[in-house]
């Protein structure tokens, strides 16, 4: 086997790893919220996810849409060609709090809870990612928790391993593709590509 070959076997792997590490996580964190979803989800059965749901509706609802109108909300489910859903669209789940500023688009992008979150999952520790964050950059909430644990750590984390000093754009990309695939219905995720 080529090295080329066992490094896209490994980052596979990887990808893998973070999608079902992820998957669970998400659906967690989704149904402990305070306005969680009616029925809660389902790691396993993502039928009543997407569009279908509410709360995950909102979630990938494009920033230039209002999930709150229930005919747009209605529209968005029919694929209705006024209201598309594209690759090409923000979700409200980029965005902090989830809302967008038309003037400025770049205020509050990537800084989503539920993107930092993942993103601190993936890359720093499940656990870091479980802990309250707040307005601080992701790298330094992680350096906070590892002082805080005062050296329990047994190994280094992804960023650590990737000698990541600041957040990537790349990371930010691959952590919100991953978002994205957790909360959307499987059988959409052919057609957003």
């Amino acid at each position: 086997m080529t090295a080329l070959l066992k490094l896209r076997k490994g980052a596979d792997g990887a990808r893998g790893d973070d999608a079902n590490a992820l998957k669970t996580a998400v659906v967690n964190w989704l149904n402990e919220a305070s306005s969680h979803p009616e029925p809660l989800l389902s790691p396993t059965d993502k039928s009543k996810q997407g569009f279908y749901n509410d709360v995950t509706g909102r979630l990938l609802c494009p920033v230039d849409y209002d999930w709150c109108d229930a005919s747009i909300r209605s529209a968005i489910r029919e694929y209705h060609p006024k209201y598309p859903v594209t690759a090409h669209t923000y979700p409200a789940f980029v965005y902090l709090k989830g809302q967008h500023d038309p003037i400025n688009p770049s205020k509050g992008i990537f800084k989503g809870e539920l993107l930092v979150r993942a993103f601190c999952s993936i890359f720093t520790s499940p656990s870091s990612a479980q802990a309250e964050l707040d307005n601080e950059d992701v790298v330094g909430s992680s350096r906070k928790a590892q002082k805080v644990a005062r050296g329990a750590r047994t190994h280094c984390d992804v960023a650590g391993l990737l000698k990541m000093r600041s957040v990537d754009p790349r990371a930010i990309a691959y952590t919100t593709c991953q978002v994205r695939a957790c909360i959307l219905v499987s059988h959409l995720l052919i057609g957003l590509q």
